[in-house]
């Protein structure tokens, strides 16, 4: 009976720490769903805002002559945006139009509307999704906020500033209903009476069981420690007192995605804990009338049971072993041994089917990891290299790396002798990461490789891979490609920008950040063509992906393009290869031991 009150004790220790995991990693797996429905929509609808802007940069029309047509297209086209508008700034709106303009179109009941522009008593300008990208000149989700077409809807925007001539127009945005969202994060029920809720990047409660909170409630003034958790993207569990009912619970809190929104989940700690003793106090009685049973048991049929269980224990003792597929017969005039050998022989059954079935997975996950591994050496092979005779002979310094995210990546660099004084080399990013990102990029570097031996010029290469990927069906999927050729005697350099981040070059004893063009990337349009650029002598330069400036450390922070510029600048007097090292280092330190979020590469040529 000691023995029993004692194991009893140590099960609900046990079993404590259990739940409390269990309750932990089955909300952070309803997280990571919501997380990964709300990060595809987030980052389609990213993009859109985005080639928009980079269109208008270059357009001295609004969006091709028809704003209504053009934004009514995106609506049709993604259906999961709300609404779409061009807003400009006061007194750079086209055609002469004066005051505040801002033509959006957006869906309602399966319709699309526009709203033509004028709204006398709605001042974007004064707007976060408006004065954020303004005023940092880069793309990027605001703040939560109500729809302005007076429905009430809660809305998500992404918003993109827009120029011409390096002048500020306006901010070209999408929105996003957060409604279906809501609502599904509002049907959630945890245990009995939990729940889940939603906040916004400063703690304002966007879904909560409490509706008159949404907008006016903040996490902060119920739990400043669980509000900053949640502001900076933390996930994690805390023990503390309900929001809602003011009980103890326990708060599993996660990021929503790459939103800046993150989920909490609400566990009453009576209703957790209940089901705890319940089982505690059905473990304590089985145990008694499992006691009392084998008693009487033991007593009556002692001497029956000698032989059966002796066999039994041969069996146990066989299948140890290693004979699983060993069965018993035995003579018993007790029902309950007969049970038993009967009980014995199935399990041995079914162990040796399960071991079977264990074999099968094992040889299935050691299949694909040879096939991964496999993708990963092809892909390794097609790396370029380079001796040190032919830098000689073609008076270059080459050094290039690329580090996935996964086993494969999208990203690749390449670069190849056109003649002896000219060398060209690229550099690309496909969207996505993975097999899929990779095979895409390797469709794309053979097109470009192709093009390039044949004599065609950066821009020409660029137009003609554009086209063959837009031909095809790759749903979803663009790369950024920078393709430049350098002549090594002169140090001309003619090159073309799809829509990659601008190099870094060396010139004069200095570095400078190459002007991004504005283009867009390949595989979006068909119809879009790259031209060719001259500069007319350069002593080297550095192509890199945007898994470099966009690293984060543990605080959340952007190495950025700010920061490899001056790396490289100190360093700018090394060989290729040097620079290539020590920046990968420098990145690597900066992001400390936070998990790599996007492929790394890195190309570094100098003339000598």
């Amino acid at each position: 009976m000691i023995l029993l009150f004692i194991f009893l004790f140590a099960q609900y220790s046990s079993t404590k720490s259990y739940v409390i995991k269990d309750v932990e990693q089955d909300s952070f797996n309803l997280a990571r769903f919501y997380s990964v429905r709300f990060e595809e929509i987030l980052s389609k609808s990213a993009i859109i805002p985005t080639m928009v802007a980079a269109y208008l940069d270059t357009s001295t029309s609004e969006a091709t002559g028809n704003t209504q047509e053009y934004l009514g297209k995106i609506i049709r086209k993604h259906p999961f945006i709300y609404s779409a508008g061009i807003a400009y700034e006061p007194g750079e709106a086209p055609e002469s139009r004066q005051g505040l303009f801002f033509p959006t179109s957006y869906s309602r009941n399966g319709k699309i509307y526009f709203s033509g522009g004028k709204n006398p008593g709605y001042d974007y300008t004064t707007e976060s999704w408006y004065k954020e990208a303004k005023e940092t000149g880069k793309p990027g989700w605001s703040a939560p906020h109500i729809d302005p077409n007076n429905t009430g809807m809660l809305l998500f925007s992404y918003s993109a500033p827009f120029y011409q001539e390096g002048r500020f127009k306006g901010v070209a945005s999408v929105s996003i209903s957060l409604e279906q969202v809501i609502r599904q994060i509002n049907n959630i029920r945890l245990a009995r009476t939990g729940y889940a809720f939603l906040v916004g990047r400063n703690g304002e409660y966007l879904a909560f069981p409490d509706h008159t909170r949404i907008l006016n409630g903040n996490i902060r003034d119920f739990n400043d420690q669980l509000g900053q958790l949640m502001i900076n993207g933390k996930m994690g569990l805390i023990e503390t007192r309900d929001p809602l009912r003011n009980e103890r619970c326990l708060i599993v809190y996660h990021p929503a995605a790459d939103s800046g929104l993150s989920l909490g989940f609400v566990y009453p700690e009576r209703e957790v804990m209940l089901d705890l003793y319940v089982m505690e106090i059905k473990t304590l009685l089985l145990g008694l009338l499992g006691m009392a049973s084998l008693l009487v048991v033991t007593i009556i049929i002692s001497n029956s049971v000698i032989t059966p269980v002796s066999k039994l224990a041969e069996g146990v003792s066989k299948m140890a072993q290693g004979q699983l597929n060993y069965k018993i017969t035995v003579d018993a005039t007790s029902s309950e041994v007969f049970e038993l050998a009967r009980a014995y022989n199935l399990l041995s059954e079914n162990i040796e089917n399960q071991i079977n079935e264990i074999r099968k997975m094992e040889a299935e996950k050691e299949r694909m990891e040879s096939e991964i591994a496999i993708a990963r050496r092809i892909q390794s092979s097609v790396i370029p290299s380079i001796s040190d005779a032919e830098c000689r002979k073609h008076k270059i310094d080459i050094a290039g790396i690329t580090l996935p995210a996964r086993d494969v990546g999208g990203d690749f660099y390449d670069f190849f002798f056109i003649d002896e004084d000219r060398v060209g080399f690229m550099l690309g990013d496909a969207s996505g990461k993975g097999v899929p990102a990779a095979i895409y990029m390797a469709v794309c570097r053979a097109l470009l490789r192709a093009s390039a031996l044949r004599g065609a010029g950066p821009g020409e290469c660029l137009t003609s891979a554009n086209k063959m990927l837009c031909g095809e069906n790759y749903p979803d999927m663009f790369i950024t490609v920078f393709y430049g050729i350098l002549n090594t005697k002169t140090g001309a350099l003619s090159y073309s920008n799809g829509g990659h981040m601008p190099p870094v070059v060396f010139h004069n004893g200095n570095t400078v950040l190459m002007e991004d063009p504005g283009n867009i990337p390949l595989g979006i349009d068909r119809k879009t063509t790259f031209s060719s650029e001259v500069i007319s002598c350069i002593d080297g330069i550095v192509l890199y992906s945007d898994g470099v400036t966009d690293a984060r450390n543990t605080d959340g922070d952007f190495f950025t393009t700010e920061r490899l510029q001056e790396t490289i600048s100190a360093r700018m007097s090394y060989n290729s290869a040097t620079i290539m090292n020590q920046t990968g280092e420098i990145l690597k330190q900066f992001a400390d031991k936070t998990e790599q979020g996007d492929d790394i590469t890195i190309l570094v040529l100098k003339r000598n």
